[in-house]
């Protein structure tokens, strides 16, 4: 099982209302990526999900992760301007 299968699966649980297997699904997913282009895959299905927050704590946790601050910048910036946080 895949991370970017995984991300689908999820995406499919989620829609489905079973939230909590579909976070167990996005916590697979993210375990098992080893690029940056997977988990901004990973993050743009909690975002097709209408979870935002999913998203954003997927981009801050694997940035923190790496110890790379930049990593996501911009992801991260577009994401918290489309929920009003500006700071």
């Amino acid at each position: 099982r895949t991370p970017s299968l995984l991300s689908t699966y999820a995406l499919a649980l989620f829609k489905s209302g079973r939230i909590a297997e579909a976070d167990e699904a996005w916590s697979e997913a993210i375990a098992g990526a080893a690029s940056a282009a997977t988990i901004k895959e990973i993050a743009s299905s909690q975002i097709e999900a209408q979870s935002v927050d999913r998203a954003i704590a997927t981009l801050v946790g694997v940035r923190k992760r790496f110890g790379l601050e930049a990593l996501f910048a911009d992801e991260l910036s577009k994401l918290y301007a489309s929920q009003g946080n500006y700071k």
